[in-house]
């Protein structure tokens, strides 16, 4: 089954992003899926895979500033993918003003299915960018075979917001590799390797460390129930452009040595920190 596949992401150091995108390429190469994959050109070389083409755009910088030059980049590498190939299936990633794959998907007729990373809109837009923003996406919505979200409440985000039938609308949730349960620490053995008392009671949290997840409430609740808690800690796991703010409000509501960050760790070291979490 060929596949084009779309997703502006940074894929330059370990993230979610990262590990998230070649995961699902890795997936669908894994079950007899021959995809082409337009993405951001990383600093490194990504791993090769036999079914899976990569065309890279220009390098990912973040922020908005190259922003409109991506939008033209990327549908222009689609539409030529299209002109040349056949595809049974568009599948994208991370859109808001992103068109090429709903343009390519109407005027050649391939089905086109939509991964909803985050909330249908982030917040930190202006105004009149937020209002182009919420049209595009309602314009991919109503263009879309189907719809992959993460979480219910986006779900019902989409469905009353936007009007998606829940037909469209598939609940899939993130996950990882099978794990190999015969070596899963114990959950004391788990928490005295990252320092921890064996009765301790651990919050967790797991991905990338972003503003707009709001950790500022986490560990302000966090600080407000440790006097009726007094064993209570925070393990977070994850990198992101957030976290030495996440680290210095830890310090500021004087919870240093409370919240344990291990930074990004690989989809393979989940196991060794997951059981330590309540």
């Amino acid at each position: 089954m060929p596949i084009l596949y779309f997703s502006y992401v940074a894929l330059d150091t370990p993230s979610a992003c990262q590990t998230h995108t070649l995961g699902i390429l890795g997936g669908f190469a894994a079950n007899g899926c021959r995809l082409d994959a337009v993405v951001p050109r990383p600093s490194v070389p990504l791993p090769q895979r036999e079914l899976i083409k990569f065309h890279f755009l220009n390098p990912y910088h973040g922020g908005r500033r190259y922003v409109l030059r991506e939008v033209l980049a990327s549908a222009a590498v689609l539409w030529s993918l299209c002109r040349r190939h056949h595809f049974d299936a568009i599948y994208a990633r991370d859109m808001d003003v992103f068109v090429g794959p709903r343009l390519c998907s109407q005027f050649f007729g391939i089905p086109l299915y939509l991964e909803v990373d985050d909330t249908p809109v982030e917040r930190d837009y202006p105004g009149l960018i937020r209002k182009a923003v919420e049209l595009n996406l309602k314009l991919d919505y109503r263009q879309a075979a189907g719809l992959i979200v993460p979480s219910l409440p986006r779900c019902r985000i989409i469905n009353r917001q936007y009007q998606v039938p829940w037909p469209k609308i598939h609940l899939i949730l993130n996950g990882t590799d099978e794990l190999d349960w015969g070596l899963l620490p114990t959950k004391a053995e788990a928490r005295q390797r990252l320092g921890l008392p064996a009765d301790s009671f651990c919050l967790g949290y797991l991905g990338v460390i972003y503003e707009r997840y709001d950790f500022a409430t986490m560990l302000t609740a966090m600080a407000i129930c440790l006097p009726l808690i007094p064993n209570l800690f925070f393990i977070i796991v994850g990198g992101g452009s957030s976290l030495e703010d996440v680290k210095r409000q830890a310090v500021n509501l004087g919870l240093a040595d409370r919240v344990v960050f291990t930074g990004f760790l690989p989809p393979e070291k989940f196991a060794q920190v997951l059981p330590a979490m309540d």
